[in-house]
């Protein structure tokens, strides 16, 4: 797996709206991010995350305090 390094980013969920600020502090494959999800949805998610051209699949799960427990696939 590739290394991330702390930065913001912008997450695009498929069937919702996200706007994340957050870093990597946490390691590469599980984050906890501040989140505001325009589609008001506690639903998991699947969709892509990352910078620029470094974007990685991942599955993004809401928890009831809106942070973001993402697993990195691959």
């Amino acid at each position: 797996m590739a290394d991330y390094y702390r930065d913001d980013f912008n997450l695009a969920a498929l069937g919702s709206a996200w706007t994340v600020t957050g870093d990597w502090s946490q390691g590469p494959g599980r984050v906890q991010l501040d989140v505001t999800d325009t589609s008001e949805s506690t639903m998991d998610h699947s969709g892509t995350i990352g910078k620029g051209n470094c974007q990685v699949e991942a599955t993004i799960m809401l928890d009831e305090n809106c942070h973001l427990g993402l697993q990195v696939l691959g």
